[in-house]
C-alpha cells in the first residue's frame, strides 16, 4: 500500500468537526448545554486555520522536493 502524505490541516478540521458533532449529540441527548450559535464561528475559524496549515504543508513539501531535485546532498534526500 502506498504511503499518503500527512496533512495537518485535514487532521485539525476533522477533529474539530468530530468534536462539534459530539457536542450537538450531547446537547440533543441532554448531557450538555452550550450556546449553539458559537459552533458556526468556531467551524469557520477552523476551516481558515486548516487551510493555512495545508498551504504551509504544501509549501514545505514543494520546497523539499525542489531541494532534492536540484542536486541536494544525500542527507537532504533521506529527510
Amino acid at each position: 500500500m502506498r504511503r499518503h502524505e500527512f496533512d495537518p490541516g485535514k487532521l485539525l478540521v476533522g477533529l474539530v468537526l468530530l468534536a462539534g458533532g459530539l457536542a450537538y449529540f450531547g446537547r440533543a441527548d441532554g448531557w450538555w448545554t452550550f450556546p449553539f450559535f458559537l459552533a458556526v464561528p468556531i467551524m469557520l475559524t477552523t476551516f481558515c486555520v486548516g487551510g493555512a496549515l495545508s498551504a504551509l504543508a504544501f509549501a514545505a513539501r514543494r520546497r523539499r522536493a525542489r531541494r532534492v531535485e536540484g542536486g541536494g546532498s544525500e542527507q537532504a534526500a533521506v529527510r
